[in-house]
């Protein structure tokens, strides 16, 4: 009974370490830390789900509409890292980019530079922390660790198959890498080299 009620009031702490001063009550829906590590930032094998590392989201700010894609999965997706591109939407596409690759690229961008916190960004994008809430949405939580009401993000469903179909692409291309020959130009180039040598001694 002592057990339980030292991990109740633990409880009570971190919902209310999450909650700034004049807070509503979703302030309290933040994941606490200890779900946080049980959590895995690896994509799943299937995309479907919610919050699926890859996943096209569109962020709510007011009334800034900024495209983004999910670059990492914590919580049993319950706290999102997603990277979000800097400037308005483009007006034919105000809220989704119909083509998949365009949030694929985003993606690789932030894997390219290895980029896994957030804060972190360039003039591209920048990375921003999301929490689930008790209203059913993801808000974003600062670098001081409050949740902000009028910061949302939005799951953008429909690119499931797409994505897979990418995926599936990208594990044969690496497939194939790794059964070509690493240099075959070097090896091609020898036996000219040799010729060339011929004929230079014909000539002489």
């Amino acid at each position: 009974q002592q057990q339980q009620q030292q991990q109740q009031g633990s409880t009570e702490a971190t919902e209310g370490s999450d909650s700034p001063e004049g807070g509503s009550s979703l302030m309290s829906a933040s994941v606490s830390e200890s779900e946080d590590d049980q959590g895995s930032s690896a994509p799943p094998p299937i995309f479907r789900g919610r919050g699926w590392v890859g996943q096209p989201v569109l962020r709510i700010a007011k009334n800034k509409l900024r495209y983004g894609v999910v670059v990492g999965s914590s919580g049993g997706g319950k706290r999102l890292l997603v990277a979000v591109k800097l400037g308005p939407t483009h007006p034919l596409y105000p809220t989704r980019v119909p083509d998949y690759s365009f949030y694929s690229a985003l993606q690789a961008h932030v894997q390219e530079k290895s980029w896994n916190t957030p804060g972190r960004g360039d003039l591209v994008l920048r990375l921003e922390e999301f929490v689930l809430a008790n209203n059913g949405r993801f808000h974003r939580k600062d670098h001081m660790g409050y949740v902000l009401p009028a910061e949302t993000l939005t799951l953008l469903e429909g690119f499931e198959e797409e994505a897979e179909a990418m995926a599936r692409s990208a594990q044969q291309h690496k497939l194939q890498q790794l059964l070509l020959p690493r240099h075959p130009a070097h090896q091609q180039q020898q036996p000219q080299h040799g010729e060339q040598n011929q004929q230079q001694q014909s000539q002489q």
